[in-house]
């Protein structure tokens, strides 16, 4: 007896069916450095102001501006002098020093790490005019640009047909500089894997669903076999790091697609007869 068995997939989905598990490969965790490059240490040198060599002992800074590649000014970072830049620069030598790494907050509150595109600063003491000047590549400069090196993106998750937001999530370490810069892509965290983040119950939770595909799904066979039908993928966001500064390039937007009724039929065989 030839037999039929039907399922509605909606059906399933309706009371809190989720796609399957997939296996993601972890972010590259941040690289930890120095915030001190944020904290003046040692007697302040500004720019134009005159001072004696004399009056530097082990330590000493120089404020220096810092701006996003769009333009916008960030923080105020300093560029630190140990003694040995000192001992160098009383001996009448051009010094080579370090761009401050620069720390700050998105406008909605997220963490945001910028390393100086400044890479080759040098230092000199004018005796005559008792002033200094910092060059880069040669040129004088009193500011430096800097680009995104990692930082935290916040998701707004919202129902497709209806337009609500539901939850909003600051996901960190995303915005990451990692070994190939021109992947600037991350991975959207879905809600049942956040903390006290709502069940989409008739959702799929930040997936890209391919429904024809999804018609096709066997539940039957199992998760290993390589015929089974893959219907869905994270969702994956792009960034541009040049674009990113306190007030843009840090909000995505993800929209949970509501699921589509299908009808599945199923031919059910023993000893090989339907």
């Amino acid at each position: 007896m030839k037999k039929q068995t039907t399922i509605l997939l909606s059906a399933l989905v309706l009371t809190g069916f989720y796609s399957p598990i997939i296996q993601t490969t972890n972010t590259q965790a941040a690289i930890v450095r120095d915030v001190n490059d944020m904290v003046p240490s040692g007697k302040v040198l500004h720019f134009g102001e005159k001072f004696e060599l004399s009056d530097l002992k082990e330590e000493a800074c120089i404020p220096i501006k810092a701006y996003a590649e769009t333009g916008q000014y960030l923080e105020t970072g300093y560029v630190k002098l140990n003694q040995r830049n000192i001992w160098d620069l009383k001996a009448g030598k051009e010094i080579g020093v370090g761009a401050p790494s620069i720390y700050t907050k998105s406008n909605w509150g997220g963490h945001l790490e910028y390393e100086a595109l400044n890479v080759n600063l040098r230092m000199t003491y004018d005796n005559n005019t008792k002033t200094f000047t910092l060059f880069d590549n040669g040129k004088p400069i009193t500011t430096i640009t800097c680009e995104v090196n990692e930082g935290s993106a916040r998701i707004h998750y919202v129902l497709k047909d209806t337009n609500e937001e539901i939850y909003t999530h600051e996901q960190e370490q995303v915005l990451q500089y990692k070994d190939f810069p021109s992947e600037e892509t991350f991975m959207v965290e879905p809600l049942r894997k956040i903390y006290d983040a709502p069940e989409p119950v008739g959702y799929f939770d930040a997936y890209d669903m391919d429904f024809e595909a999804l018609a096709n799904w066997n539940p039957f066979e199992s998760e290993d076999d390589e015929d089974d039908v893959d219907f869905d993928s994270p969702i994956i966001k792009k960034y541009n790091r040049k674009e990113i500064d306190k007030d843009h390039g840090t909000e995505f937007t993800v929209y949970l697609e509501k699921a589509k009724p299908y009808t599945i039929n199923f031919k059910v065989y023993l000893d090989n007869k339907p």
